[in-house]
């Protein structure tokens, strides 16, 4: 009996062996306190190295042995969860590395899938599990209702309070802040869970001997300028909002200001990082000015969204870079 093109005795071995890895980390991650959490966040490499060794079509075999199992070993609704997100992780994340595409767009399309995966997440629980939306913005409530009276037990309330504002009054203000801003919270936490696979996943292959690209230092982080765009609609939605009084576009302008709030502070924390290093500041003269920064972060973490923001557009390291080979050719 002959095998077919492509499906090879090894490819079939390793989708089992790596299937029944990712089903024990699955285990593990649902029923090991403290561990589990972190587990969750390597769950998927066992399916990326299948497909960096092979395929995407060997990765996709995998991930269906990882649903079947994890659907009998924690039930159908937690094993469909675990399993789309191993498979959406290890395919996204698996080809990337294969395909050496770069840090950027790797992090930017394991950020999509994080969001694909959310949605999925909530459709999933709310047809198996008959639990509706409506249900976890009352959990997200009453999380924020116990986090409001450890405050208070502690004191730390009343100091929170602006004038002229009961504590009644605070809250329900933090409350409607917080429901306005949940699509850039949960953005922004995609955002960090799609870097926090990156990462992880990252330093194991590494171990393991895979060539990947890897993260460039802090200081040569520089956001795609395409990133901008979204600062752009943001502008243009807040503007109609006013003109308008739509409060969608409001909602709109307000959610893409925070989501690219974290994003303009990396790109000029690197940005400051990276003149440090270019004017050759001593260690201790830079770890005396970060010093600073965050003393005085009221009026320095403005300066640092405008210049990440700006370097975005300008790319300041490539002005570095053609300074610096015009004073090289005049030393010539």
């Amino acid at each position: 009996m002959t095998e077919k093109p492509g499906m090879s005795t090894k490819l079939i071995a390793d989708a089992g062996i790596f299937a029944a890895l990712s089903i024990v980390l699955i285990l593990i991650a649902w029923y090991v306190p403290i561990l589990g959490f972190f587990v969750t966040f390597v769950c998927a490499v066992p399916l990326m190295i299948v497909v960096m060794r092979h395929h995407w079509w060997a990765g996709v075999l995998t991930g269906i042995i990882v649903f079947s199992g994890a659907m009998v070993l924690v039930g159908p609704m937690n094993g469909i969860v675990s399993a789309l997100t191993v498979v959406g992780y290890g395919l996204t994340y698996g080809l990337c590395f294969k395909n050496q595409v770069s840090p950027a767009k790797t992090l930017f399309l394991g950020t999509v899938i994080t969001g694909f995966l959310a949605g999925a997440t909530l459709v999933i629980m709310a047809i198996l599990g008959n639990v509706p939306l409506s249900a976890f913005i009352t959990d997200l409530e009453k999380t924020m209702e116990q986090v409001f009276a450890t405050y208070e037990s502690m004191g730390v309330l009343d100091r929170l309070l602006p004038a002229g504002m009961t504590v009644a009054e605070y809250k329900d203000s933090i409350m409607a802040l917080f429901s306005l801003l949940l699509p850039a919270v949960l953005i922004i936490g995609a955002m960090i869970t799609a870097a926090a696979n990156y990462l992880f996943a990252g330093m194991i292959l590494k171990k393991l001997r895979f060539s990947l690209r890897t993260l460039p230092p802090f200081r040569e982080w520089h956001i795609p300028w395409w990133m901008v765009w979204g600062v752009i609609i943001a502008l243009g939605a807040q503007f109609l909002s006013g003109r308008l009084e739509n409060e969608i576009l409001s909602t709109l302008a307000q959610n893409l200001f925070y989501i690219y709030f974290p994003i303009t502070a990396i790109s000029g924390l690197a940005l400051l990082a990276f003149m440090f290093h270019q004017f050759r500041i001593s260690r201790n003269v830079q770890i005396f000015l970060w010093i600073v920064f965050v003393v005085f972060l009221t009026f320095t973490l403005p300066f640092t969204l405008f210049l990440g923001l700006f370097d975005m557009i300008i790319d300041y390291r490539k002005i570095f870079a053609g300074m610096k080979n015009k004073n090289d050719m005049k030393d010539k």
